[in-house]
Order: C-alpha cells, then structure tokens, then sequence
C-alpha cells in the first residue's frame, strides 16, 4: 500500500510532541501533546499567564497521538501539574494504570533565553 502525503494522514496516526514544562527549580508546570511543539509552546508564550515561570521544557517525540496521549494523561494523573486544568484531569482513568502503547523515539531539553529557545545538552 503506497504511503500517503503527510498532510492526508489522520491526526491521531502523526508522529506527536509531548512537552513538559518545568520552573526554575524543576517543579512540572504544565504538560501538553502537540503535532507542531514549537507552535503549541509560543502560543503558550504569548497567551499563557503561567509562562513566566518556565525555566526549561522538554520534548518527547512518540509514534502516534495515542502514545503521546496515553503519556500525558500518566503525567497529569501522578504529577499533578499545577497549571493543567481540572478539566484535563478528567480524562485520564482512576483505577487503572494506562496501558504503555509506545516508547518515545526522542527526548529533547529546552531552555530559554528571553524569548528564544534553545536545544540544551541532556546529562
């Protein structure tokens, strides 16, 4: 079966970001998936007022939206990010662990500079 054109293939079978963004002294702030992380983390920038914390972010390629998703809703659910809304809590179940779908491919640290992001050196 021919592949199709990246833009014609479904949302949920897309390679998606999971980003973590965390303060200055490491503490999670926010948790969120997106198809394009860059994009998703200036809006963020621009219209979050929780943004002026962040210290570093981290990225997470996974395979699939399922995977990503399936990542977040474990963080939201054992970390509790302060800035994830009660809304985004509901989804992720109470009496089961989610299963693992996927590994990440990647992992990536961000730290900024103003208003500029830069790759950072994992340890």
């Amino acid at each position: 079966m021919p592949k199709r054109p990246p833009n014609k293939v479904p949302l949920w079978e897309r390679p998606t970001f999971l980003y973590r963004t965390y303060d200055v002294n490491g503490v999670l702030i926010y948790v969120g998936i997106s198809d394009n992380w860059r994009t998703r983390l200036e809006g963020h920038r621009k219209n979050s007022c929780w943004w002026k914390y962040v210290w570093h972010v981290t990225v997470e390629e996974h395979v699939d939206r399922h995977a990503a998703f399936a990542a977040e809703s474990w963080d939201i659910r054992y970390w509790v990010p302060a800035m994830n809304s009660e809304e985004q809590r509901k989804h992720v179940p109470l009496d089961r662990p989610l299963p693992v779908v996927s590994f990440s491919r990647r992992v990536r640290r961000y730290k900024f500079n103003g208003d500029e992001i830069e790759p950072e050196a994992l340890p």
